[in-house]
Formats: C-alpha cells, structure tokens, sequence
C-alpha cells in the first residue's frame, strides 16, 4: 500500500509542479487581460483548496499587490498541499513499519 501513496504523492507532486511552472512562466503583456493564465491559475486554486479559498472569495482583494505576490498567493496553497500530503504520507509509512503512529 505504502507505493500506492508514494506514487500518488509524486503525480501530485508533479502536476502541481507541472502548472507552477507553467503559470509563472507564462508570458503576460502588462494591461493586457490574458484568458490564457486561467489555464494554470484555475487548477492551482482548486489544488490549493482550502487555503486558497479566501483568494476565490473575493480575487479584488489583492488587486494593489504587485504580480510577485499574486503568483504567489495564487500557487503557494497548492504547494502546502502538496507538503501536507508528503507529511501524511511518511507518517502513514512509519506507522505502517512500526505499527504506531508516533513511531515508537
């Protein structure tokens, strides 16, 4: 069971990884509105749920911060989720190798 949850941990990883790139390194012309970002942004935020639900509530919040820190606040919550995946995995692993869950 426990490559099951590593390979679901690295095709998460991996698509995650896959639309960060991609949305950060998608080229925007300034005062221009680009549909195209939507492409990797719109997957981001439902792979960052819950954190990123306070940025689908209401997405004008943010509207003065600077593109840095919309990338940001727009690709960290699916990055958490992925660290809290990888977290339950190795506690899953080490529980299922010492049949405790602290590892004891």
């Amino acid at each position: 069971m426990s490559s099951v949850r590593r390979k679901a941990l690295v095709a998460h990883a991996v698509v995650v990884g896959v639309l960060t790139v991609g949305f950060v390194t998608y080229p925007v012309t300034p005062g221009d509105v680009d549909l195209g970002i939507a492409v990797f942004a719109m997957p981001l935020l439902a792979l960052g749920l819950p954190w990123s639900l306070f940025y689908l509530y209401d997405p004008y919040l943010f509207d003065d911060l600077g593109r840095a820190a919309h990338y940001l606040i727009m690709s960290a919550p699916a990055v958490v989720n992925v660290l809290l995946h990888a977290g339950v995995v190795a506690l899953r692993s080490d529980r299922d190798r010492t049949g405790s869950p602290v590892g004891g």
